[in-house]
């Protein structure tokens, strides 16, 4: 089994002689010696990597409420992969490891007090925040700050609220991209702009639709966002029109966690709710693993921001086989344009991931309605998901009452294999290995057998895998739908190392 906090040692080591300060004359003269030693200088420190001891995310307030409205933020902060090997192999005769401090907390953004929640050890919490309208901050210390997971989750019954919708919360960014929003007739698109750190920020935003780059509105740049607060901007009310709509967030002051989200109020009966997740910056190679099996409107929105035409080519994969759609190899997409591809022949029969391969950097979401009976319909995006290189949770694992949950795991290159733990309100944590062959999907009912309530999911690449991405389903009833990308989780931090720099000693 991996383990899942990995710690790597560095040393600082100065390198070479310094030769002493000489006073002559009332003349300081300061003579240094540098001695390159495999390519470091005097004085040089070597990179450091550590394991996280601190960590922050801000979670949205939610946007659909009202009485039949029902929000939670769950938290989870996971074991280690170490952890629970040694917990299973221990017996009577095995001494206790030694404890390792820590904590996990949700709170409201910007209030002092008691938080809302607190653990002191790996496992999980949620908060009922269907009435709240502010956001909420997931902070962990010590040996809880490792791997640190958080995220939303709302179930609307009625009106336009109606819906299934969950988005993970996020680290503060400096950038973040989007695609995949309109703010044409009947799209009640908006912004929401969340600043957990104790400096203001500023924020610029730029925009690109079907035809092109968006002339920057007037109130599109120099956003201010205070410290411990949040900005909730109705795109509409900024640059309507636009049946399809790409967006950068871009922090000139301070950082941002943004996350968009949809509502689709077109015709009679609305079409649903979701929240759109940013994407990873523009790409040549692009993973969307989350296209749920079912007859599902669905199309793959893809933004070129550059000054550069590409030229795409779209791999489906599902788990027989993979397979390009039709009219999706070697496709040109405008620069500057937010392009749309139907993809109804992709993920019908069975849980598929698509790969976006490109000559030049693109974002990409896929758009899904479900429709039911009666009407009713639901809306869910699939979004990019990196490769698993670390430990991913999911924290809200088995998600609203009445909901199901699957994970759709995808090997673009090589075989894969990754180390599945459940861990259950109560008892304890199970483990399995998943085997994932290259070029395929796999979809995985994570449920713990004979377990009541709720659980939370970590997934660890093995040794040796191949690339690995995955992504959450969670589906209720009638058309009911949501679909959150798997993001590796922050086990390490790396500080660069130093180099002296002489030129400071130049007149």
């Amino acid at each position: 089994m991996s383990e899942t906090r990995r710690r790597a040692s560095a040393r600082i080591r100065p390198v070479g002689p310094r030769a002493p300060l000489a006073v002559a004359g009332g003349l300081a003269v300061l003579a240094l010696v540098v001695q390159v030693v495999g390519g470091s200088g005097a004085g040089s420190i070597a990179p450091i990597v550590d394991e996280v001891r601190s960590a922050e995310l801000a979670c949205p307030a939610p946007v659909v409420t009202g009485s039949s409205a029902r929000s939670a933020v769950t938290l989870y902060a996971p074991e280690s992969a170490a952890d629970i090997a040694a917990a299973q192999a221990a017996d009577a005769a095995s001494p206790s490891p030694a404890p390792r401090s820590g904590a996990a907390t949700l709170s409201d953004l910007g209030r002092t007090g008691s938080p809302r929640a607190r653990i002191s050890s790996p496992g999980r919490t949620s908060v009922d925040v269907s009435k709240l309208s502010t956001p909420l901050l997931a902070r962990g210390t010590g040996v809880l700050a490792p791997g640190l997971a958080a995220e939303l989750v709302t179930t609307g019954r009625s009106g336009a609220a109606r819906g299934l919708e969950a988005v993970a919360c996020t680290t503060a960014q400096p950038t973040s991209w989007f695609v995949g929003a309109a703010t044409a007739a009947g799209r009640r698109d908006r912004l929401v702009l969340t600043n957990p750190e104790a400096v203001p920020a500023v924020v610029d935003l730029r925009f690109w639709n079907e035809g092109g780059p968006v002339e920057a509105p007037p109130n599109s740049t120099g956003i201010d966002v205070p410290a411990l607060g949040a900005v909730s901007i109705p795109l509409e009310g900024m640059t309507a029109g636009h049946a399809r709509l790409g967006i950068e967030v871009r922090a000139s002051s301070g950082r941002i966690s943004a996350v968009v989200h949809d509502s689709d109020e077109r015709g009679v009966q609305p079409r649903g709710v979701d929240w759109i997740a940013p994407a990873p910056s523009p790409s040549r190679s692009v993973v969307i693993p989350g296209l749920p099996d079912g007859k599902l409107g669905r199309s793959l929105h893809l933004l070129v921001p550059g000054e550069n035409d590409a030229i795409v080519t779209v791999r489906a994969l599902t788990p027989d086989n993979s397979f390009v759609p039709a009219g999706l190899d070697n496709v040109e997409v405008k620069a500057g344009r937010v392009a749309e591809f139907n993809l109804a022949q992709v993920g019908e029969t069975a849980a598929s991931a698509l790969v976006v391969t490109s000559d030049r950097p693109v974002v990409a979401v896929v758009r899904q309605t479900r429709s039911a009976k009666g009407g009713a319909a639901d809306i869910a995006f699939g979004t990019a998901a990196p490769a698993l290189t670390s430990p991913a949770a999911v924290p809200a694992g088995s998600g609203p009452s009445g909901t199901s949950t699957r994970l759709i795991l995808a090997a673009p290159r090589g075989d894969a294999e990754v180390v599945l733990t459940v861990r259950p309100a109560s008892g304890d944590a199970t483990t399995r290995t998943i085997r994932i062959p290259a070029g395929r999907t796999v979809l995985v009912d994570p449920t713990p057998k004979g377990k009541a309530g709720g659980y939370s999911i970590l997934l660890a690449p093995a040794a040796g895998s191949g690339p690995v991405h995955a992504a959450r389903v969670l589906r209720g009833s009638g058309a009911d739908v949501t679909v959150t990308a798997v993001h590796p989780g922050r086990y390490t931090v790396s500080i660069p190392g130093i180099e002296p720099d002489l030129t400071a000693l130049l007149p």
